[in-house]
Protein backbone atom coordinates (compact mmCIF):
# COMPACT_ATOMS: atom_id res chain seq x y z
CA UNK A 1 0.00 0.00 0.00
CA UNK A 2 2.79 1.89 0.90
CA UNK A 3 4.35 2.36 -2.81
CA UNK A 4 0.90 3.11 -4.17
CA UNK A 5 0.78 5.86 -2.01
CA UNK A 6 3.99 7.33 -3.86
CA UNK A 7 2.91 6.72 -7.29
CA UNK A 8 -0.38 8.55 -6.65
CA UNK A 9 1.75 11.41 -4.99
CA UNK A 10 4.02 11.68 -7.40
CA UNK A 11 2.22 11.39 -10.69
CA UNK A 12 -0.59 14.11 -8.91
CA UNK A 13 2.66 16.41 -7.69
CA UNK A 14 4.16 16.59 -11.07
CA UNK A 15 0.61 16.90 -12.31
CA UNK A 16 -0.26 20.15 -10.20
CA UNK A 17 3.63 21.12 -10.67
CA UNK A 18 2.88 21.41 -14.46
CA UNK A 19 -0.34 23.25 -13.65
CA UNK A 20 0.63 25.66 -11.37
CA UNK A 21 3.80 26.63 -13.14
CA UNK A 22 1.73 27.30 -16.19
CA UNK A 23 -0.27 29.51 -14.35
CA UNK A 24 2.68 31.44 -12.44
CA UNK A 25 4.57 32.13 -15.73
CA UNK A 26 1.02 32.95 -17.35
CA UNK A 27 1.42 30.51 -20.03
CA UNK A 28 -0.69 31.14 -23.47
CA UNK A 29 -2.83 27.87 -22.82
CA UNK A 30 -3.00 28.68 -19.37
CA UNK A 31 -4.21 32.34 -19.78
CA UNK A 32 -6.76 30.75 -22.72
CA UNK A 33 -8.18 28.20 -19.83
CA UNK A 34 -8.27 30.94 -17.02
CA UNK A 35 -9.84 34.08 -19.31
CA UNK A 36 -12.76 31.06 -20.08
CA UNK A 37 -13.22 30.39 -16.64
CA UNK A 38 -13.27 34.11 -15.67
CA UNK A 39 -10.43 33.98 -13.10
CA UNK A 40 -8.31 36.86 -12.75
CA UNK A 41 -4.99 37.39 -13.44
CA UNK A 42 -4.19 37.10 -9.88
CA UNK A 43 -6.35 34.70 -8.94
CA UNK A 44 -4.87 32.57 -11.51
CA UNK A 45 -1.91 32.93 -10.19
CA UNK A 46 -2.91 32.35 -6.19
CA UNK A 47 -4.29 29.22 -7.65
CA UNK A 48 -0.99 28.52 -9.81
CA UNK A 49 1.25 29.01 -6.38
CA UNK A 50 -1.47 26.60 -4.54
CA UNK A 51 -1.27 24.08 -6.90
CA UNK A 52 3.09 23.98 -6.79
CA UNK A 53 2.85 24.05 -2.53
CA UNK A 54 0.48 20.94 -3.17
CA UNK A 55 2.77 19.29 -5.40
CA UNK A 56 5.92 19.88 -2.77
CA UNK A 57 3.11 18.70 -0.05
CA UNK A 58 2.68 15.40 -1.83
CA UNK A 59 6.20 15.08 -2.81
CA UNK A 60 6.95 15.31 1.17
CA UNK A 61 4.72 12.49 1.42
CA UNK A 62 7.37 10.25 -0.16
CA UNK A 63 10.00 11.62 2.51
CA UNK A 64 7.60 10.55 5.17
CA UNK A 65 6.12 14.11 6.03
CA UNK A 66 2.48 12.63 6.40
CA UNK A 67 0.75 16.02 7.88
CA UNK A 68 2.05 18.06 5.29
CA UNK A 69 0.96 15.44 3.14
CA UNK A 70 -2.33 15.40 3.83
CA UNK A 71 -2.64 18.89 4.04
CA UNK A 72 -2.07 18.89 0.67
CA UNK A 73 -4.31 16.66 -0.72
CA UNK A 74 -7.14 18.21 1.46
CA UNK A 75 -6.00 21.53 -0.44
CA UNK A 76 -5.97 19.84 -4.21
CA UNK A 77 -9.56 18.51 -2.90
CA UNK A 78 -10.84 21.95 -2.42
CA UNK A 79 -8.74 23.37 -5.43
CA UNK A 80 -10.64 20.80 -7.74
CA UNK A 81 -13.88 20.96 -6.63
CA UNK A 82 -13.27 24.72 -7.07
CA UNK A 83 -12.15 24.26 -10.86
CA UNK A 84 -15.21 22.06 -11.20
CA UNK A 85 -17.28 24.80 -10.32
CA UNK A 86 -15.73 27.22 -12.55
CA UNK A 87 -16.30 25.07 -15.38
CA UNK A 88 -20.01 24.08 -14.91
CA UNK A 89 -20.75 27.77 -13.83
CA UNK A 90 -18.92 28.44 -17.56
CA UNK A 91 -21.15 25.95 -19.41
CA UNK A 92 -18.36 23.64 -20.08
CA UNK A 93 -19.36 20.05 -21.02
CA UNK A 94 -17.98 16.97 -18.65
CA UNK A 95 -15.19 16.50 -20.79
CA UNK A 96 -13.84 19.68 -20.41
CA UNK A 97 -13.56 19.64 -16.67
CA UNK A 98 -12.44 15.97 -16.67
CA UNK A 99 -9.36 16.34 -15.35
CA UNK A 100 -9.95 18.11 -12.22
CA UNK A 101 -12.63 15.10 -11.20
CA UNK A 102 -9.80 12.44 -11.96
CA UNK A 103 -7.36 14.48 -9.70
CA UNK A 104 -10.46 15.00 -7.33
CA UNK A 105 -10.85 11.33 -7.07
CA UNK A 106 -7.14 10.43 -7.24
CA UNK A 107 -6.64 12.77 -4.25
CA UNK A 108 -10.00 11.59 -2.48
CA UNK A 109 -8.48 8.12 -2.68
CA UNK A 110 -4.68 8.74 -1.44
CA UNK A 111 -6.26 10.56 1.32
CA UNK A 112 -8.11 7.18 2.41
CA UNK A 113 -5.43 5.46 1.36
CA UNK A 114 -3.18 7.58 3.86
CA UNK A 115 -5.33 8.05 6.34
CA UNK A 116 -6.03 4.09 6.34
CA UNK A 117 -2.08 3.70 6.89
CA UNK A 118 -1.68 5.97 9.98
Amino acid sequence: MHNTIIVISLLLAVFLGFLGIGKLVGLRSSRAITDHLGVSVPLARLIGLAECAAALGLVGITFGFTGLGIAAILGTCAMMIGAVVYHARAGDKALDFAPALVVLVASSALLALQLGTN
